[in-house]
């Protein structure tokens, strides 16, 4: 089920959108420092794999998002729906999933897939870390489900 999920800020705060935080309007997306040209995350943004991936791949990058930040209390959430997240335990939950990484993505067939998916995991791990590094407990940050891509 294809979806597009968003970090997204409370604009309540005192910057402004378009300052040198890189934020336009609510969304806080830029390319990963790490992979800038991966395929279909990004820091801030992480949609569903291309429809030619692989079910392996597709499954395995929703399953990786579910545990880290538990989107399944919203079976299919409705667009525009804010998720509030525990930023410190995703960032556990983040590390967990990298210490078996391995492993994880030994279930994805394709080997330039399974390389994909670890990418797609770090860059995951790179926005929590960006989001930590602003308020120590990621407050004003949440995920927006944008719906179906």
């Amino acid at each position: 089920m294809p979806y597009v999920i968003t970090l997204s800020r409370d604009l309540s705060v005192s910057e402004t959108p378009g300052s040198k935080t890189g934020f336009i309007g609510v969304a806080a997306i830029r390319p990963s420092t790490k992979y800038p040209q991966h395929p279909f995350f990004q820091m801030g943004r992480f949609q569903n794999p291309p429809i030619d991936s692989s079910t392996d791949l597709r499954v395995a990058v929703r399953i990786m998002l579910d545990f880290i930040f538990p989107l399944s209390n919203a079976i299919v959430p409705d667009p525009g729906l804010s998720i509030e997240i525990d930023w410190p335990k995703a960032r556990e939950r983040a590390n967990e999933a990298l210490r078996s990484v391995d492993e994880l993505a030994g279930y994805i067939s394709r080997e330039d897939e399974r390389n994909l998916y670890k990418q797609a995991l770090e860059i995951v791990q790179e926005t929590i870390e960006f989001v930590l590094e602003q308020t120590s407990t990621g407050e004003n940050y949440s995920l927006l489900w944008q719906g179906f891509d």
